[in-house]
């Protein structure tokens, strides 16, 4: 459910504003293992500011290129 609005919205600005969409009843906790593990299996990426965006399942140079971009 959590992957699946993520991948539907590609970016959220904060964690509290995904939050805030999903459906009553989900633990909070709960709602940073998920993202925790979403993150692991690279399939969102945290910027400094604390937003985060969809990258799927992208290969092992896009990812690796993401992670060395540069801010402007």
């Amino acid at each position: 459910m959590v992957e699946k609005l993520i991948y539907e919205n590609k970016e959220f600005s904060t964690k509290d504003h995904l939050y805030k969409k999903l459906p009553k009843g989900m633990q909070y906790s709960m709602f940073n293992f998920i993202l925790e593990l979403l993150e692991k299996e690279d399939k969102i990426m945290f910027d400094k500011d604390g937003s985060f965006f969809w990258t799927g399942q992208a290969g092992p140079k896009l990812q690796q290129s993401l992670k060395s971009a540069t801010e402007y």
